[in-house]
């Protein structure tokens, strides 16, 4: 993922391939920092309010419920 900045408007998509759309995505384990969020539909937006490093896990299922992660 592209890096942020704290107090900065941040945006980004993620994507999926390989399965059968629509794909909803979700944090598995860890988490994004604070301040944004995710949309099922893989959006991630929001203000960071603070510096860092933050690791996470991410699945994507698609429409049959097979499901893959990346971290």
């Amino acid at each position: 993922m592209p890096s942020g900045t704290a107090g900065v408007p941040y945006s980004q998509t993620v994507t999926a391939s390989g399965g059968t759309a629509p794909y909803s995505f979700a944090i598995a384990t860890g988490s994004l920092p604070p301040g944004l969020a995710l949309a099922v539909g893989g959006g991630i937006s929001g203000t960071p309010t603070k510096t860092g490093t933050y690791g996470f896990t991410m699945t994507a299922t698609d429409a049959f419920g097979s499901s893959g992660a990346q971290s």
